[in-house]
């Protein structure tokens, strides 16, 4: 009888162990993963891709990345007005001299020179979007995700005027 009972007390004791160990795993599977891709990020939660919507309805529950991610939604928002703009006032002269017409060549200049100005605004987007996934994951007990930085930068180094590429 005492064996049983030692038994039993062992059991229940080994399955509540067990059953707290499975809350620190849930924490763990809610973090949310950043995959740099051509044009932009990739986010993703248990190996399954995340639209904005549901990021959005994800990240709510931590006020403060909540307030980064509004900001990086809004900074998309112009990013992809300068991108746009851009992109359609080098696309309507090249459609003119593709039907013969005589194209308005500053058109396509101000088109360059809106996707310049949107370039700096998307790195800024991208800036805020990993703060604001860090953010979220640290409140989860979860490390800051890794992101190995390399930049390619043209201006002034120590040796005068150049690219500098920076890992």
């Amino acid at each position: 009888m005492k064996a049983l009972l030692l038994t039993v007390v062992i059991t229940i004791t080994m399955a509540a162990s067990l059953t707290a160990q499975t809350g620190d795993v849930s924490d763990s599977t809610k973090t949310i993963n950043m995959v740099r891709e051509f044009g932009g990020y990739s986010f993703y939660q248990n190996n399954e891709p995340l639209t904005m919507s549901q990021l959005d309805s994800i990240v709510k529950i931590s006020p403060i990345a909540y307030t980064v991610f509004k900001q990086a939604r809004s900074t998309h928002k112009w990013s992809a007005f300068f991108s746009i703009t851009g992109g359609v006032l080098i696309g309507i002269p090249i459609g003119t001299v593709i039907v013969g017409g005589e194209p308005i060549w500053a058109l396509a200049g101000a088109g360059a020179a809106s996707i310049i100005i949107s370039i700096p605004i998307t790195r800024k987007y991208n800036h805020q979007m990993e703060n604001a996934i860090d953010v979220y994951n640290a409140g989860l007990g979860a490390a800051p995700t890794s992101r190995i930085k390399h930049q390619l930068i043209f201006g002034n180094t120590t040796a005068g005027w150049g690219l500098c590429y920076r890992f």
